[in-house]
């Protein structure tokens, strides 16, 4: 026994020295960093061809590969601001169907070659890239001119990726972390260029039509536009050729495109909260504007950003996950364009340490514009860049991009090599120079997503805060806002002639007194709804009991979702179980309650309400006289033909159920029919932002036959 245990002794003495430990009781010193190899960014020829494309080809022989990526010097900056996501979903489309190729075919021909393809768009340029097998290399070099200069933008394939980016949009518009990354763009560069989200919104993308699309493409896709980078396994000589062969009689163009002035300075510290009522966690970003890609400070705020927020290690890292357990990640982004772009810090933490959280990165930030960083860190994060920049050199395509961006922004091949030299060369003093500049806490844009009501007066002593509900968010405009309806002045004439047309209504539905002595109404029949997902139908039953009485029920092939207003309170139930409305659903509610259909025809009638006469207009083909309603916050309008005096539609502001995000619905009245006494349209359209959402068709309808006490009670 003795014998083993001084054998065991000895073998942990083995493995301490062999892992450089120098003795019982002493802490193993790490081996001292090596000095940085030689290194030589890859040489890579240029030419630009007689219509102005410039043509660059990097030799990398390492594997078969040839990788093409066309660059085109405009982006998202050249956006309508009213239409966030014009050059995305242009260069999305380009891939989708030429004059003479189907999507189909080009996605075929690419996969028998064993190719990728893919197209995109960033602030500054549009792009699209194709990668081959080198004996494949003409079949892309044919296809990229194509898809380039031959976009076909069928109406289908607009459709179809409008609906994919509204679904994944919906999903976006529902994440705190997207929400705050978003926001604080837009609350940093307000009506600047820079401040949309390039993808465009919920909001922009039901309005980009084909004609944009189109317009976009003639305006800016011109060779004397556009960079071509040709690199993998291929001469010069012959790519050279082969760019002459495929892109030699593409037209010059003249180039209509916007010059983005430098947004304003960020002056100041505010603080904005997007209420997010259901979350558990709370989405942190702190941010401001920072530099142009070609600042001579660019890489002192590089290294700056890296020791603060890269990963592991780093310094709010240290302070907020390894000491505090405050939060599972930080990160730091350093968007630098062509006019100054942002620097943003984004964490995230439980609600109940919001404030806490907050302070530690600003308490942080002061640190380091305060006092010299250590020589230790400030190596680590220079190490940490410049190997990140070297493992991008590995591939054909990564190569190509590299380039390009470096071209695009001005820089040449001399930029480049010395690229990973000049990170290095970054001092502590030139690190304390840029925090001082570009992190000062005194101007500074921060956002919170989350509960607000559980954190909002503890943030208040941080900064003037502002409070916008995450179902009214808006990211087309400046101040984050929806847009109210407009509101037409309640003047005794609008109110007079108004209530005229309500009178016509309801005698044209059945009578004054018909319509108020109505207690309770069951209505029952089959929903069609287009979801994300697909379209679903099912069975519908909505169940009024006056005054302020509701139950709908929904009954689809695998579920049941049921929900009611009971007054002041309400429940629903779903396959996940029965649980209080949510405050924003049961506020939903009751907007819903207030716009039934003999509600309406009776509002005016109601304390609080007023109803207005906006004037005449046209749906459906058919003359119609308009009627504002005004509860407070709530606006909608009616919609009365004229020549029926029956109401014809009905428009609002709701909420997405998919994406809680606010939008116009419309409900279009249709196939009336007598229901003891009453007049009611059987047949109920909904469209949501233009495009269809719903359909109700009634198969039964009851009035004053009695609802069950249970239907509101809650199980």
């Amino acid at each position: 026994m003795t014998g083993q245990i001084v054998s065991r002794r000895l073998l942990l003495l083995v493995m301490l020295s062999l892992a450089g430990g120098t003795g019982f009781g002493q802490k193993p010193t790490p081996p001292p960093p090596q000095p940085p190899r030689p290194f030589r960014f890859p040489e890579f020829a240029s030419r630009t061809l007689p219509n102005g494309l410039q043509v660059v080809v990097i030799e990398h022989r390492e594997q078969p590969v040839v990788s093409l990526r066309l660059l085109v010097r405009s982006g998202a900056e050249q956006d309508p601001p009213d239409r966030p996501g014009v050059a995305s979903l242009t260069a999305a489309l380009l891939d989708q169907g030429t004059k003479t190729r189907s999507a189909m075919e080009i996605a075929e021909t690419i996969e028998a070659v064993g190719g990728q393809i893919s197209t995109g768009a960033s602030w500054h340029h549009s792009f699209a890239v194709i990668s081959v097998l080198r004996p494949a290399v003409d079949v892309a070099f044919e296809i990229l001119a194509d898809i380039v200069r031959n976009p076909a933008f069928k109406e289908e394939e607009i459709e179809r990726q409008r609906q994919q980016r509204l679904s994944g949009l919906r999903v976006q518009m529902n994440d705190p972390g997207y929400l705050a990354s978003a926001v604080i763009e837009r609350a940093i560069f307000g009506g600047h260029p820079y401040g949309h989200p390039p993808e465009g919104t919920l909001d922009s993308i039901p309005r980009l039509k084909r004609d944009d699309l189109v317009a976009f493409h003639q305006a800016v896709y011109h060779p004397n536009n556009a960079l071509l980078a040709i690199a993998g396994d291929i001469t010069a000589a012959e790519a050279f050729a082969k760019a002459e062969k495929y892109f030699g009689d593409w037209p010059r163009g003249e180039v209509r495109a916007a010059a983005v002035p430098p947004p304003a300075p960020t002056r100041g510290r505010k603080v904005i909260i997007i209420d997010k009522p259901d979350a558990v966690q709370t989405e942190i970003r702190l941010g401001r504007v920072g530099i142009a890609r070609r600042d001579p400070e660019y890489f002192a705020l590089h290294v700056l950003n890296a020791l603060l927020a890269s990963a592991s290690g780093s310094r709010l890292w240290d302070v907020l996950r390894r000491e505090r357990g405050l939060t599972y990640g930080v990160s730091g982004r350093l968007e630098a364009r062509q006019q100054p772009g942002s620097v943003t810090i984004s964490t995230f933490t439980r609600t109940e340490t919001t404030r806490e959280t907050l302070e530690l990165v600003l308490r942080e930030l002061e640190r380091i514009a305060r006092e010299r960083v250590r020589e230790e860190e400030l190596q680590k994060a220079k190490s940490f860049l410049a190997g990140a920049f070297q493992l991008r050199l590995e591939t054909p395509d990564s190569l190509a991009t590299i380039v390009l961006d470096a071209l695009n922004e001005g820089f040449d091949y001399a930029y480049l090599n010395t690229y990973r030299d000049r990170i290095l060369a970054v001092t502590a003093e030139q690190v304390q120079e840029v925090a001082r500049k570009y992190y000062r806490t005194d101007d500074l844009v921060i956002v919170l997503v989350g509960n607000a009501g559980a954190f909002e007066r503890e943030v208040a002593s941080v900064g003037p805060v502002e409070r916008i509900a995450y179902t009214e968010v808006d990211l087309t405009r400046p101040d984050l806002q929806r847009e109210k309806p407009a509101v037409v002045a309640a003047t005794p004439e609008v109110i007079a002639r108004a209530r005229e047309i309500l009178a016509e209504a309801l005698r044209a539905v059945g009578g004054r007194d018909v319509v108020a002595d109505i207690r309770d109404v069951t209505i029952a029949g089959e929903a069609t709804v287009s979801t994300p997902f697909g379209a679903f139908k099912g069975e519908q039953r909505v169940v009024l009991q006056a005054p302020d009485r509701l139950r709908v029920e929904v009954k689809l092939p695998q579920m049941t979702i049921v929900q009611v207003l009971n007054g002041e309170s309400g429940w629903m139930s779903t396959p996940m179980g029965t649980q209080e409305i949510p405050a924003p659903l049961l506020k939903e509610l009751r907007a819903t309650l207030r716009r039934q259909f003999f509600q309406l025809l009776l509002a005016g009638e109601r304390e609080g309400i007023t109803v207005s006469y906006v004037g005449r207009e046209s749906v459906e083909g058919k003359p119609v006289e308009v009627l504002q309603y005004q509860e407070g916050e709530h606006v909608f309008r009616l919609y009365v033909e004229e020549a029926s005096h029956l109401p014809l539609k009905l428009s609002y502001q709701g909420t997405d159920p998919f994406s809680g995000a606010r939008t116009e619905f419309e409900e279009i009245y249709a196939d009336y029919r007598e229901v003891s006494g009453v007049r009611y349209p059987f047949r109920t359209v909904t469209r949501q932002a233009g495009k269809p959402f719903s359909e109700f068709v009634v198969r039964e309808m009851k009035i004053n036959a009695g609802v069950a006490e249970e239907w509101f009670k809650k199980p």
